[in-house]
């Protein structure tokens, strides 16, 4: 009897797993945007997500819908740096990463920001103040331009006239730390509740059960590479400078033992995103509050009339992975128990069991991002919205309309802004700030 219950339960699972594995490949989040030189190649990573109704990605033509584009928003990680020892500044790939996107980019939606007299006046461009969003920025706007221009006349100027040129013609907001929509709550940022929260997840026992879980295989890693990896910081930057000399073709030898290492990589994989969703988006109350005045600027972009001044066609966002990482939590494509589920499962199940906050099941589960991905929101002139992430069709149940948006944003946020002094007077001032420089340039 107990060998005939074996047999079919057996069988049960091995039915389960096909059916997962077939549904799961649309799933796959790994595709890049970028030619094969220019970014990390896909890893063999346990990432793949249980699969459940209601979301779905896939890949599209974008001109060939029958709908026309009405408003664009890119939303991108600046491209490959250097080490935080050497200034983070952006490396010359990181460059190349970003020019290579704005060719893409101006391919897929050729339609809509091809080359007219009104092409720079239809483009708004937002930085954080750093340089290698900025420059991330600028050679975004570089690959986007250059891309209508025929070989003959991108060879008569050096890529620096054709910045200073797009200088004169795009100005790029760089947001200061007051009145900051894409790192509202970051360290330098006067979030004080945010603030607060921060240091409690990186205090909480649970944050720090999980490092000594992990601290063998971080000891093997700090005894390969010479260098003590003491908080889930370290081991942030630590991956990132592996992809980032991935990238530039020069990694070291000890960084290439550890990326050859598929169980040291990717436990540094894993302790790379959840430290970021963790650290800035652990609690539901942490997303609200920074994610409210992006999501606020979303909405008030594609909500604002094609006369207004606040209605560019395309508005990009230079920013950085947890900018990215907000999304995705106020959109519930991620959290840190679904990144626990997926890069370890049952190796962790104790300690998923003990997570402070309840979190169901997702239906996607996306990693923090690499350099240079990126994000399109897409409002058609039937006011439907599409949700693109590297490429790739999210299709989000509470994004599949303006309405549906606006609705989302003033029940999601409701109470927020009464409670906490992390947005409101930073959305305002910016907000105010954009109208006042339009108005100048005019």
């Amino acid at each position: 009897m107990r060998y005939l219950q074996f047999i079919l339960l057996f069988c049960l699972v091995f039915c389960v797993q096909n059916s997962l594995q077939s549904h799961s490949e649309q799933f796959n989040n790994t595709d890049s945007t970028f030619i094969e030189d220019h970014t990390n190649q896909p890893l063999n990573l346990s990432d793949e997500s249980p699969f459940l109704l209601n979301f779905s990605s896939e890949n599209i033509n974008y001109n060939s819908s029958s709908r026309q584009l009405k408003k664009l928003i890119h939303i991108q990680r600046h491209g490959a740096r250097i080490s935080e020892r050497e200034g983070m500044e952006l490396t010359e790939k990181g460059k190349v990463q970003l020019r290579i996107l704005g060719h893409e980019i101006f391919e897929k939606y050729y339609n809509h920001v091809q080359n007219s007299s009104e092409f720079f006046q239809n483009i708004q461009v937002y930085s954080t103040n750093y340089n290698r969003t900025i420059q991330s920025a600028q050679y975004f706007l570089l690959g986007l331009f250059e891309s209508q221009l025929d070989n003959g006349e991108r060879e008569k100027h050096s890529d620096e006239v054709f910045i200073n040129n797009l200088k004169s013609l795009i100005q790029i907001y760089k947001t200061n730390y007051n009145s900051d929509i894409l790192l509202n709550g970051w360290r330098q940022n006067e979030c004080i509740k945010q603030k607060e929260l921060v240091k409690i997840q990186i205090n909480s026992p649970f944050f720090k059960q999980m490092f000594s879980f992990l601290y063998p295989i971080v000891s093997d890693i700090s005894a390969l590479i010479n260098i003590q990896i003491n908080t889930f910081y370290d081991a942030y930057l630590l991956y990132d400078d592996i992809i980032s000399q991935q990238i530039e073709g020069n990694i070291s030898e000890p960084l290439q033992m550890v990326l050859a290492n598929q169980t040291l990589f990717n436990t540094l994989r894993f302790m790379n995103d959840f430290s970021a969703i963790y650290t800035f988006y652990g609690s539901p109350l942490q997303v609200k509050i920074t994610t409210q005045t992006l999501m606020q600027k979303i909405l008030e972009i594609f909500s604002s009339s094609p006369y207004s001044l606040l209605s560019p066609s395309l508005t990009v966002f230079s920013a950085h992975d947890i900018t990215l990482d907000g999304i995705f939590a106020a959109l519930n494509l991620t959290n840190p128990r679904c990144l626990i589920e997926s890069y370890y499962q049952n190796q962790f199940s104790h300690l998923i069991l003990e997570y402070p906050y309840f979190y169901a099941p997702l239906e996607i589960c996306l990693a923090s991002p690499s350099f240079a991905a990126n994000i399109q929101i897409e409002l058609y002139d039937d006011d439907s919205i599409q949700f693109v992430y590297n490429n790739k069709i999210y299709n989000i149940p509470s994004l599949s309309s303006l309405e549906e948006l606006n609705n989302f944003v003033q029940s999601f946020y409701l109470g927020i802004d009464s409670q906490f002094s992390c947005s409101s007077e930073n959305h305002k001032y910016l907000r105010h700030h954009s109208e006042e420089t339009k108005t100048s340039q005019l």
